[in-house]
């Protein structure tokens, strides 16, 4: 009989002891829980704020009146340098709703390069990050803006641009006008 006192009485320490453990994982799970909220919440907003900044360094504005730009009789126009913009996986209707101006591992799989902020050139990422994230859906994130040339059965190895595409500027987005040819090796 007090063999098994004894064996309960472990029994429920051993039991005690795993609620605690239990319960400080689930304490360290809501902190971390809250750090990735806080960690994303961040960087959308670092996303927000280089968007806004790429569309105002794309901006064509005029000098204010009165502010000299030149001393030549005529005035001289800036040549607008060229942005680009890195492009995560497009509607399948063709439309890049979500971009950045810094390459985001397993989100960007297209660059696109704008000289007017209106118009743009676009081509199919050959990086292995960008590579798997095609590869999850080939028909929504390739074949929406894509023709695709090679075999798609296997996972390639490089994605070459043999055509790029052309988009252009939709809203806060970026809208497919032509189709880039690609090749999967």
């Amino acid at each position: 009989m007090f063999g098994r006192n004894q064996e309960t009485e472990e029994t429920r320490k051993v039991i005690s002891d795993l609620r605690q453990s239990q319960e400080s994982i689930w304490e360290e799970l809501k902190k971390l829980k809250k750090q990735v909220e806080t960690l994303q919440e961040s960087l959308a907003a670092k996303e927000r704020a280089e968007e806004k900044e790429a569309l105002l360094e794309t901006s064509d504005s005029e000098p204010a009146a009165g502010v000299l730009t030149s001393f030549s009789p005529e005035p001289s126009r800036l040549q607008p340098r060229s942005r680009v913009f890195y492009l995560a996986a497009p509607t399948a209707d063709g439309l890049f709703v979500r971009q950045s101006a810094t390459e985001q591992i397993g989100k960007s799989i297209y660059k696109l390069v704008s000289a007017d902020g209106v118009n743009g050139n676009f081509i199919l990422l050959d990086t292995p990050d960008a590579i798997a994230t095609a590869m999850i859906s080939v028909s929504q994130f390739v074949k929406s803006v894509c023709k695709v040339n090679g075999n798609i059965a296997s996972m390639p190895r490089h994605i070459i641009t043999e055509e790029e595409g052309v988009a252009t500027r939709d809203g806060e987005g970026w809208r497919m006008v032509r189709k880039a040819v690609v090749r999967f090796e």
